[in-house]
C-alpha cells in the first residue's frame, strides 16, 4: 500500500500557476466544506456518488415494462419508464415513438412533451427538443424545480454556439470566467444573466439567480449524462460566476471531469487549462501567497474519484444480483439505497461488504490511474473539438 502512496505522490509534480494580482481565496478545509455548502451534491453528481441505475437495470426495465404493458396493466407512467429506458441505452428512436403514442392520446401531457424535448435533444435534434421543453414550460413551468427551464436554456445557449451531436468545438468557451458586459469571451452565464435579467449590483438577486441554475444543471446531469463535457463546462461557468462567493475548487472538479470524457486531446488540454485558470487565485493554506496547483487538486479529486467509482461497484454487482435472482429490483434499490449517498461518508448501501483494505487498495490505484492519464492528455495536445 506504501508503495501505491509513494507512486501518487510522485505524480502529484509541481506546476507552475500564473501569481494572483488579488488576494487570494485560501484553500483549506473551511473553504471546501463552504462551497459543499452553498453548492450542494455538486461534487456528488461531478464524480458520479448518487442514486443512478446500471445499463443491466435499463435493460431489466425494458424486460418488465414490456411484459406488464404485454399483461394488460395501463398507465402512462409505464410508458415513461420504458422509453426512459430506451434512451438510456442509446436508442432515443424507441424512446421518440413511445413518446409520440401517448401524445396522440394527450396532447397537452407535461411528462410527454419534456421526456420528447430530451429525447430529441439527446438524439441531436436540438431544435424540435427545444420546442417540446418550451411546450412543456407553458403546461407547468415549475415541475421539476424549474429543470426544464435551465434545460431550454442550455440548449438555446448550443444552438447559439453552434454546436450539433458529435459535433462543434469543445470548450464552448475558452475563458474560465466570463462577467456580463466585461469584454471577455461569453459564457453559459453571461447568457443566462442576459436572458433572466439578473442585476450583478444586487448581491442577493445575482446569487440566487446562480444557485437556481446550479440546481437545474446538476439535476440535468443527474438525470441525463453526468460525464457530459458540454454540461459539466456549463456548470463550471455558474459556478465561477459570483468572484466574491465562487466555487473554485469544483469548478475545477467539473472541467477536470470534462477534460477526462474529451475524445479529442486539444479540447481535453483547453479544459485542463481552464482548470488551471479557474484556481488561479485560489491559495492552498492560510498565510500563502502562492496559488493553489492544478495538480494539487488532482490529487484529492482522483481519490473523490475513485471512492465514487468503488461506490458504483457495488451498485451494479448488487443490481446485477437482483436481476439474476429474479427479484423485483425496483423495490430492492429502494430498500438499500433510501438515501443519497456523500463523498467522505463512505458505504455503499446495504450491499456487498468489501474489506477495508481492499477498497482502499483499490481506490489508491484508481488515483494513480486517473492521475497517468490525465498526464498523456496533457503530453499530447491535438486540434480542439468535441
Amino acid at each position: 500500500m506504501k508503495r501505491w502512496v509513494l507512486l501518487i505522490s510522485g505524480l502529484l509534480t509541481a506546476g507552475a500557476v500564473p501569481a494572483a494580482v488579488t488576494p487570494g481565496c485560501l484553500w483549506d478545509r473551511d473553504t471546501r466544506a463552504m462551497e459543499r455548502q452553498r453548492f450542494p451534491s455538486v461534487l456528488e453528481v461531478v464524480t458520479g456518488k448518487f442514486l443512478r441505475h446500471s445499463d443491466d437495470y435499463y435493460r431489466w426495465r425494458v424486460q418488465d415494462r414490456q411484459a406488464r404493458l404485454g399483461r394488460g396493466e395501463t398507465g402512462s407512467e409505464l410508458v415513461d419508464d420504458l422509453a426512459v429506458a430506451h434512451s438510456k441505452l442509446g436508442d432515443d428512436g424507441r424512446a421518440i415513438a413511445l413518446m409520440e403514442e401517448l401524445r396522440r392520446e394527450d396532447p397537452l401531457r407535461y411528462e410527454t412533451l419534456a421526456n420528447l424535448g430530451t429525447f430529441h435533444v439527446h438524439a441531436g435534434d436540438l431544435e424540435e427538443g427545444a420546442g417540446f421543453i418550451a411546450q412543456a414550460l407553458e403546461v407547468n413551468p415549475d415541475a421539476h424545480f424549474g429543470r426544464e427551464r435551465y434545460q431550454l436554456l442550455v440548449v438555446e445557449y448550443l444552438m447559439g454556439k453552434g454546436a450539433v451531436a458529435g459535433q462543434g468545438q469543445l470548450p464552448l468557451c475558452r475563458t474560465a470566467a466570463s462577467q456580463p458586459g466585461g469584454g471577455l469571451e461569453p459564457n453559459f452565464w453571461t447568457f443566462l444573466a442576459g436572458q433572466i435579467g439578473a442585476d450583478p449590483r444586487s448581491p442577493h438577486e445575482h446569487a440566487e439567480a446562480i444557485e437556481a441554475a446550479v440546481r437545474g444543471v446538476t439535476g440535468m446531469l443527474r438525470f441525463g449524462d453526468h460525464r457530459s463535457p458540454v454540461l459539466l463546462e456549463v456548470l463550471s461557468d455558474l459556478l465561477l460566476a459570483d468572484f466574491q462567493r465562487d466555487a473554485k475548487g469544483l469548478a475545477a472538479r467539473a472541467l477536470l471531469r470534462a477534460a477526462d470524457g474529451c475524445q479529442d486531446a486539444g479540447a481535453a488540454a483547453a479544459y485542463l487549462g481552464k482548470a488551471r485558470e479557474a484556481l488561479a487565485f485560489q491559495t492552498p493554506e492560510s498565510g500563502e501567497s502562492r496559488g493553489l496547483r492544478l495538480e494539487e487538486l488532482e490529487g484529492q479529486f482522483a481519490l473523490e474519484l475513485a471512492e465514487a467509482e468503488f461506490w458504483w461497484a457495488s451498485l451494479l454487482e448488487n443490481e446485477l444480483d437482483w436481476i439474476s435472482s429474479g427479484e423485483d429490483v425496483d423495490a430492492r434499490f429502494a430498500e438499500a439505497y433510501y438515501s443519497e449517498p456523500s463523498i467522505g461518508a463512505g458505504g455503499g448501501g446495504r450491499g456487498t461488504a468489501v474489506p477495508v483494505l481492499l477498497g482502499l487498495g483499490a481506490a489508491l490505484i484508481a488515483a494513480s490511474l486517473v492521475l497517468l492519464a490525465r498526464r498523456r492528455s496533457m503530453a499530447t495536445p491535438g486540434p480542439a473539438g468535441g
